[in-house]
């Protein structure tokens, strides 16, 4: 018989035994039972636990157990479990501090990793290519840090944003790192030391892995469109603490978003005229300069149409019905992007044409996006605009569903074993209902659980 939540939270527990101040909080533990159950008998469950009740033990306890349980039976598969949060401090918190405690504290040998976006890792190929044109991309304060970067290179364990002692310009970052649209795979002359690739590699072999809500929702967006494309790997478990912010963050990321700077950024990668600097900043692409020069003017007046046509004079403003501007600057992207790519053919270095196609690339996506959002073309979306005033105005193509839930209760709900959900603030009403939280995420099909906070207020709080 293994070991249950009880012998590690309980009030003569592992823990307990562990630290003489130990308080038990039976909010806690009946959280960590329901959890269990819900991991056990594979169904969801939402859980609202007050403040102090302890939530991250609440489930890290009765998930490494399940993990420990699985691997005792001699289970040819792992159980995999995933745990996401919405704010950087609690995914610290877990990592730093909850999940070295628990493993210094409970029999069981698991590992853990924490998940990353691919944008925090640097790509030793792109970093190349950035040193080999170094003389056409970068001012004299970038080849200072760009020299920083090769040095971190040869070191770094991992290759992350996190590992490196002081952060480069947004702008050279932007350059080396990691990038699903700039990936050629394993035909990559350095695919072999890749550092995304070795982090993923320890994600298939982890048992726990902790991830931020904004991952999670943009691996499902990337499987909504190819069902053979993911960033994390199949999970048997999924818990989502900070759960009441999961509509929003589902929201921005099944939506659609496209903004003036964007298209200007991937306009000035390709040529800046007062610098002459950029991919195309050789001689020999004049006419390519010159197809920048036109389409960075189309888009200043395409915007501007925009704003007039929307009567978009405070930050923000619905648009209710598509608008039109002629010529559209989708065309114009469209167009640049064939004058790029006609470009990268004449590269003979694979690894660095693979720069130019994936600059074309990026110029045809901004060109669907814009296409998109000015025709309307998802319904059930509502769009609008947005307007930042001051030294670099921005404008902003905004998107998004109206509801989620019809996605999430298909994408996510149904395709997922156990999904636990808890926050300290899920149910509404006298009666402390789950029914508009379920509703709003999808899932309507869940067991539910309210547990208090062990704090007496009248005792330990004061009003001032």
């Amino acid at each position: 018989m293994g070991l249950s939540p009880a012998d590690v939270l309980g009030p003569q527990g592992l823990i307990a035994r562990h630290h003489a101040q130990y308080e038990f909080r039976p909010q806690q533990l009946a959280m960590a039972d329901a959890v269990a159950a819900a991991i056990r008998e594979r169904r969801h469950l939402v859980v609202e636990a007050g403040t102090g009740v302890g939530k991250s033990y609440g489930y890290l306890v009765p998930a490494i157990l399940a993990i420990g349980e699985r691997k005792s039976a001699g289970a040819a598969d792992r159980l995999r479990i995933l745990i996401s949060t919405h704010t950087i401090s609690l995914q610290e918190q877990l990592v730093d501090k909850d999940v070295p405690a628990l493993r210094r504290i409970v029999p069981v040998d698991f590992s853990a990793v924490l998940a990353k976006g691919r944008g925090n890792y640097l790509s030793r190929r792109r970093l190349a290519n950035a040193v080999q044109q170094a003389h056409r991309l970068w001012g004299q304060e970038e080849l200072q840090e760009l020299n920083v970067l090769q040095q971190w290179a040869r070191q770094t364990s991992d290759g992350s944003l996190a590992d490196l002692p002081r952060q480069p310009s947004p702008r050279l970052w932007e350059e080396v790192r990691s990038d699903s649209g700039n990936c050629m795979g394993q035909e990559c002359p350095t695919y072999q030391t890749c550092f995304y690739y070795a982090a993923r590699q320890k994600l298939k072999e982890a048992d726990l892995l902790i991830v931020n809500h904004a991952l999670v929702f943009s691996d499902l967006a990337l499987r909504l469109q190819s069902e053979h494309a993911s960033i994390l790997p199949p999970v048997d478990v999924a818990v989502f603490d900070e759960a009441h912010t999961l509509e929003n963050v589902a929201c921005e990321h099944l939506g659609l978003a496209v903004s003036s700077t964007q298209v200007e950024y991937a306009l000035n990668r390709l040529y800046q005229e007062h610098t002459r600097r950029g991919l195309l900043a050789e001689s020999r692409f004049a006419e390519q300069q010159k197809y920048v020069a036109e389409c960075r003017q189309q888009a200043r007046r395409y915007f501007e149409s925009l704003v007039q046509q929307a009567g978009l004079q405070g930050a923000a403003r619905r648009v209710r019905s598509p608008l039109h501007v002629d010529p559209p600057l989708s065309s114009s992207l469209t167009a640049m992007a064939a004058q790029v790519r006609r470009v990268a053919k004449q590269i003979e270095e694979p690894a660095l044409a693979q720069d130019y196609r994936a600059a074309a690339d990026r110029c045809q996506e901004l060109a669907n996006q814009i296409e998109a959002w000015q025709q309307q073309k998802h319904d059930g979306f509502v769009y609008w605009m947005e307007q930042e005033l001051g030294d670099k105005p921005r404008i902003t193509l905004s998107a998004a569903p109206i509801e989620v839930s019809s996605v999430l209760a298909t994408a996510l709900f149904a395709t997922m074993p156990t999904l636990v959900m808890t926050s300290a603030t899920l149910a509404v009403g006298r009666q402390g209902s789950f029914e508009f939280f379920q509703s709003r995420v999808g899932c309507q099909r869940a067991q539910t659980l309210r547990v208090g906070s062990p704090f007496n207020y009248r005792r330990q709080a004061r009003l001032v």
